[in-house]
């Protein structure tokens, strides 16, 4: 979250000049180093003024991950650390909000959500006021598109499966955490796999200032096998593994209010993280060229202005019709659901395999077509086509594949979890342990009470073994050791002090 404020900073300025832009981070890095300063005194952590000044200068993620392990370490409540506001109280049952107009919801959503979301509008505004008619067009349809999937995803589709305050710091995380750890540690990777191919002796020998297309275009066709293995290697193991690992990074490491159980939640957290990391993907994808219809730096024509437009359009366009980044986070959704709620053995890697896989062959597709048609003479136009039209089978799908998997994982989780509807069922669950809804906050009951299996599982989690308390039963949750054995909720509301106290659907 500091990291959103220092860019909102950095960029408010620039706008104004390079002066006003350095006094501006400098000022912000002094601010954050002297509240640092009084959360080191309020909890006696040890620790100087320039400590905190040059964490909050060089490294602001760094900086809050330091501040919430050494809040955690002296055993003090979870906070957030922009405002200083306990968190346990932000994150209260979404389904108490759940019938609430958008803006009634946004009027209950903590100060930093809110402090985001100003800064945020008020940073597109001055962008906006900046820009030429076709940058700000571009810059608004790169914003709007992943804010509509949200809208349709989370607000018409599950609203009631998790908070919007959350949904808002996840999706601020998404955007300015992890697009930016992704952009500095995806190049590290391609510096160390070029350094691997230099010392096999399979780089190309030209010279960058004497050698023609031709010449580049002479040595990809001889080379053909090795630049399809790089393309295999960028699109595997720099942007789908790097990608979806530091997506995956949002949920496992973010506090949140209590474990998550509901596969809805699950959901909804992931493709909030996964639209911020997309949401800034689309900015840098549309802008790489530069800036369309304004003011060229080059002297270019208008013509050339125009055409970067069409580009620009038409990647955001391409990106709308391919949304890979919500459907990996679906399959990660999916996979973990296996892991919390179905009681299946997952390891990081297992939860990723199926995310990595369709987020690397995607690109490598796009890698691949590109080479070809680059290195094999191929008619340009024919090419590209012929990459989109693959793109978009392979997006198509995995789409109707994921869907399909999700709706049978609802199945067999419905097939475990039998819904109360009546008093009398209630009645009963009461003597058998409930748990949470499905999406729309009912009342659940095991079909597998009983079972030595999920009894062993239950004394195995350390909750008190007594089947007639239903608060009992939800805290003796089939969560791995991975989520309660690190103590992520530490400080947080447990399982049977939530349920006592109106907590939110959870499947246990």
């Amino acid at each position: 979250m500091v990291l959103g404020a220092a860019a909102v900073t950095a960029i408010f300025s620039a706008a104004l000049g390079p002066f006003v832009s350095i006094l501006s981070v400098l000022g912000f890095a002094l601010w954050r180093a002297h509240y640092r300063g009084k959360i080191r005194a309020a909890y006696g952590i040890v620790g100087g003024w320039l400590e905190d000044l040059s964490l909050h200068v060089f490294c602001s993620p760094c900086a809050v991950a330091q501040e919430a392990r050494e809040a955690n370490a002296h055993g003090r409540p979870a906070k957030e650390f922009c405002t200083g506001e306990d968190l346990v109280p932000l994150t209260s049952d979404p389904t108490a909000t759940g019938d609430l107009s958008f803006l009634a919801s946004l009027r209950q959503v903590s100060r930093c959500s809110s402090l985001l979301l100003f800064a945020s509008l008020l940073l597109f505004l001055l962008v906006l006021f900046h820009s030429s008619p076709g940058s700000g067009l571009v810059l608004t349809l790169a914003i709007l598109q992943p804010l509509i999937v949200l809208y349709l995803v989370y607000w018409r589709g599950h609203r009631r499966a998790a908070s919007l305050d959350t949904v808002v710091k996840l999706f601020a995380v998404g955007f300015f955490f992890t697009s930016q750890v992704a952009g500095m540690t995806e190049p590290v990777i391609e510096i160390l796999l070029m350094a691997v191919a230099g010392a096999a002796g399979v780089l190309p020998t030209l010279d960058p200032e004497t050698a023609t297309e031709e010449d580049v275009q002479a040595w990809v066709h001889k080379n053909m096998g090795l630049v399809l293995l790089m393309c295999f290697s960028l699109a595997f193991f720099v942007a789908a593994l790097v990608e979806e690992l530091y997506k995956y990074l949002i949920l496992r490491y973010c506090t949140l209010g209590g474990p998550m159980r509901n596969p809805q939640t699950i959901l909804i957290y992931l493709i909030s993280g996964a639209l911020g990391f997309a949401c800034a993907e689309n900015i840098m994808y549309a802008f790489s060229g530069g800036t369309s219809l304004g003011p060229s730096p080059l002297g270019g024509s208008s013509s050339n202005k125009l055409s970067m437009f069409v580009d620009e359009i038409s990647v955001l366009t391409l990106r709308a019709l391919m949304p890979v980044h919500v459907i990996c986070a679906a399959l990660q959704a999916i996979q973990w659901v296996k892991s919390v709620a179905e009681d299946i053995p997952m390891s990081t890697f297992g939860l990723l395999f199926p995310a990595i896989f369709l987020h690397g062959s995607f690109d490598f597709i796009l890698m691949a077509a590109g080479a070809l048609v680059f290195g094999e003479h191929w008619d340009e136009k024919k090419g590209a086509a012929a990459s989109l039209v693959i793109a978009l089978g392979i997006t198509v799908v995995s789409l109707l594949v994921t869907y399909r998997m999700w709706c049978a994982q609802q199945e067999r989780l419905s097939a475990d979890w039998l819904p109360v509807r009546d008093t009398e069922s209630t009645e009963r669950a009461a003597g058998q342990g409930t748990g949470g809804g499905e999406g729309g906050g009912g009342e659940w009951v095991s079909a597998r009470v009983g079972d030595p299996l999920v009894q062993q599982q239950d004394r195995r989690s350390g909750a008190a073994v007594n089947p007639s308390s239903p608060a009992t039963m939800l805290a003796s949750s089939q969560i791995p050791s991975s989520f309660h054995g690190n103590r992520r909720d530490e400080g947080l509301l447990s399982s049977t002090q939530a349920l006592e106290q109106g907590g939110g659907p959870e499947i246990v």
